[in-house]
């Protein structure tokens, strides 16, 4: 040992790394799915449509899309997923079949789609009642209760239908177990067909497992607040059991996750439930069901092509045992009670987890000091060698200073790596800086960029150029009765429109400003952009959407001022702007919902 510093640090060193390596994560924390390896490789590419019921902010949702991503992913590359969230918790889709059908065949009529995945009962009714909707494409119902299982199979009888599983006798057998009340409070709704099914599932399963000195109360439809102060004065003795509610009863719309997190936070007893996509909101857990389990169930669906067609399937393994570790702690539940490979989610680490490092480091730093006295004895011994060990040192040294330059070079091309990275990033900035935020058209800078260019073009060797202008006729009046969410709504559907009407490279559609757009065509004659401009309003007029407060239809309209001119009238771009308004104007004065041409 003839160098005890060097031995020192290198000790030193190895107990800091210790003490900063990532602490592993332990069993009970949540974890990040792994995903399925699919046995279908060789399978053609897909392009898979999922119609989801609601909102996707919903954590089943995601939990959904999750398991469904972990399926389909080792075959990334090859099979596209595309989602429509029909948002049925705030608006039926069947009411908006109209407009809803027409909008998806125009949107994924040419994508190739080959799978139309329906997931929960209102968005697979609005699918099965519309058979020439992507005729081309397998259909897949999904999580749906038994009856509606079977209706969408009498409706759709070459379509798979996968049924959801729902075992309401083991999760409140799991409850009694664990948390062993002497009164179960149930709390629901019954506003819809899906809450009322929910009762009466659990109605039935109640009364073949619950035994006849637990006592049951249902709390159904109440408001929030109501609900919130009846669980804050619960007795001891008492669970409560929570099958979903969507409404805080004061008409405000609230995700499941939300209800039961502000109940909670607020109850003198624990809650359990049927659905893994609620623990973490406060519920203490139980036997429930797994939309990450169910979408891995989708996704292989998916992969197995028509081989379950015409059927309706169960799910098989859909439901486990989870159960929120805090929750556990604060009822004072012991975690040796649960089922057998219960999943436990949020566990804290224990002090030795936590702080291993830490009491790993300081042991090897005592044992690194003890070691450098030991190297210090030996040194002085070994001083007949110093010469030998000077010579090995400016070896070394050399050795050093190599690789000391070769981790520069190395540092250099990182660099540039770099560099390159940020090139790309300077070149999408630039992409984000063209494009409107709102519709995805070209923004109004990009517009008299490109203006000025085909003007310029036209004077050079073109023949002709056309502008259209339109305005979203009373479009203040819209937002006043509608509100700015579906304002902005409306600015998408028709900025959508706008862009799919431009068929050739050139043609360009723009945001112009508040609820104005431009469309500019070149090399097209005025003929051909006033019959562009008519079968623009007859797509809008196909899209449906009301608009009450309109005096000129019920109907969102548009007014259009067109513009064209040729290469010997070629003007400036503020000069052909400047037309074109006024034509959009003389449309507006004469009525609106119509379109108007520049005077000659």
């Amino acid at each position: 040992m003839r160098h005890p510093g060097r031995w020192l640090v290198a000790i030193v060193g190895s107990a800091l790394a210790l003490a900063v390596w990532p602490q592993a994560s332990s069993p009970g924390n949540p974890s990040v799915p792994v995903p399925v390896a699919s046995a279908a490789t060789g399978t053609p590419a897909l392009r898979v449509l999922m119609l989801a019921s609601f909102d996707k902010n919903l954590p089943s949702q995601r939990h959904l899309e999750e398991g469904m991503s972990a399926v389909l992913e080792p075959n990334s590359g090859r099979h596209a997923l595309f989602i429509e969230y029909l948002d049925a918790a705030r608006t039926d889709p069947t009411a908006r079949q109209s407009a809803l059908a027409p909008y998806l065949t125009a949107k994924y009529g040419t994508t190739g789609v080959g799978v139309v995945v329906a997931t929960s009962t209102q968005a697979a009714e609005f699918l099965a009642g519309q058979p020439a909707l992507l005729p081309q494409a397998r259909r897949i119902y999904v999580d749906l209760p038994p009856a509606a299982a079977e209706r969408i199979h009498q409706q759709d009888p070459a379509a798979m239908v996968i049924a959801a599983q729902s075992n309401y006798p083991a999760s409140i057998q799991a409850t009694l177990q664990l948390l062993q009340p002497r009164r179960l409070v149930v709390i629901g709704e019954a506003l819809d067909a899906a809450g009322r099914d929910r009762l009466a599932q659990f109605r039935q399963a109640a009364a073949q497992v619950l035994p006849p000195d637990v006592t049951l109360n249902y709390w159904v439809d109440l408001p929030l607040a109501e609900l919130q102060r009846r669980c804050a004065t619960l007795p001891e003795s008492s669970v409560l059991y929570y099958l979903l509610t969507f409404h805080d009863g004061e008409g405000a719309m609230l995700t499941p996750y939300e209800v039961a997190r502000r109940i909670t936070e607020r109850a003198s007893v624990p809650m359990a439930s049927q659905w893994e996509t609620l623990v973490g909101s406060g519920v203490v857990g139980g036997y429930v069901v797994s939309h990450r389990l169910l979408g891995e169930h989708i996704g292989r669906a998916v992969l197995a092509g028509p081989a379950g067609a015409g059927r309706v399937m169960p799910v098989v393994d859909g439901m486990r045992h989870v159960y929120d570790w805090r929750q556990l702690q604060r009822w004072r539940l012991d975690p040796q009670a649960l089922p057998a490979g219960s999943v436990v989610m949020f566990r804290e680490p224990s002090m030795f987890q936590r702080y291993r490092g830490t009491v790993a480091a300081v042991g090897v730093v005592i044992a690194g000091l003890l070691a450098m006295l030991g190297m210090l004895v030996a040194s002085n011994r070994a001083r007949q060698r110093a010469l030998a060990e000077l010579a090995a040192e400016r070896s070394s040294l050399a050795q050093r200073v190599a690789e000391r330059t070769t981790e520069l070079d190395e540092r250099v091309a990182e660099l540039a790596r770099r560099n390159d990275d940020l090139t790309m990033m300077k070149t999408q900035l630039a992409l984000l800086a063209n494009t409107d935020g709102l519709t995805g058209l070209a923004n109004r800078r990009h517009f008299d960029e490109v203006l000025a260019h085909e003007l310029r073009r036209l004077q050079r060797s073109g023949e002709c150029l056309s502008l259209l202008m339109l305005d979203v006729d009373n479009f203040k009046a819209y937002n006043d009765h509608y509100g700015h969410l579906e304002g902005d709504r409306c600015l998408k559907l028709i900025g959508g429109l706008l862009a799919g009407s431009c068929r050739r490279p050139a043609d360009m559609a723009a945001r112009f400003g508040g609820e104005e757009f431009v469309i500019l065509l070149p090399d097209t004659r005025q003929a051909g952009a006033q019959a562009r401009a008519e079968q623009l309003m007859r797509t809008l007029a196909l899209l449906n959407l009301p608009h009450a407060a309109s005096p000129v239809a019920p109907l969102v309209t548009v007014s259009i001022g067109v513009v064209s001119v040729t290469r010997a009238q070629a003007l400036p771009p503020a000069e052909l702007l400047a037309q074109a308004d006024a034509a959009l104007y003389r449309a507006k004065s004469a009525g609106r919902n119509r379109i108007a041409g520049a005077l000659a």
